[in-house]
């Protein structure tokens, strides 16, 4: 039967990914770009694609970036998620944050505000999706945007495709880039009690 998964990796199955770990590796050169050295990844569920996904590109990009990444998770996909991660991302003393999703992102802010910690102004945060969520946030969320209508177009012709062609076929990978919008949820670190700001877009 002809089968097409989308953002998820089967084997022997047509699959089209959104490549979250381009996304993922784009998101610590900005933050590096800023002027951060010590950066937290919140990892999703265990069992997670996406997580294995963000965590292989950001430990690389970290590494030629003279990043020190710290590997929070698993955490529930939720704002909650990130609300129970607020204690231990401010215990940490990172000054930037890589999130699983945009939910997970605005937990981990309202978590950070109420236990006094600005975003951006001591901890940059970036989310994952680009959801309607985050940019009506206050701050508007910085996010790694997923095309995801590119995708299910995709996985649309691909499927028709293998109909046409009377079988399921041969097992294909097709990889859609994702790209990082910069907001207001990301700025430069402290320093002397002072911050610079990046203007968002």
């Amino acid at each position: 039967m002809p089968f097409v998964v989308v953002n998820r990796r089967l084997k022997g199955l047509t699959t089209v990914l959104m490549d979250v770990g381009q996304g993922a590796g784009v998101a610590v050169e900005h933050v590096a770009g800023l002027g951060h050295r010590r950066m937290a990844l919140l990892t999703g569920p265990q069992s997670s694609w996406t997580s294995e996904e963000m965590l292989a590109a950001a430990t690389l990009a970290a590494g030629e970036r003279d990043i020190e990444l710290v590997v929070m998770g698993p955490n529930e996909p939720t704002e909650q998620g990130g609300l129970a991660a607020a204690r231990a991302v401010a215990a940490s003393g990172v000054t930037a944050v890589l999130c699983y999703n945009d939910l997970v992102a605005l937990g981990l802010i309202e978590g950070l505000r109420e236990r006094g910690v600005d975003v951006p102004g001591d901890v940059s945060v970036i989310g994952v999706d680009d959801s309607l969520p985050g940019r009506l946030n206050r701050p508007k969320l910085t996010t790694i945007t997923m095309p995801t209508a590119a995708a299910g177009r995709m996985a649309v012709d691909l499927l028709l495709a293998a109909v046409n062609a009377g079988d399921a076929g041969t097992p294909t990978l097709a990889r859609l880039e994702t790209h990082l919008v910069v907001r207001e949820s990301t700025a430069a670190p402290a320093r002397d009690g002072r911050r610079s700001v990046l203007t968002p877009t």
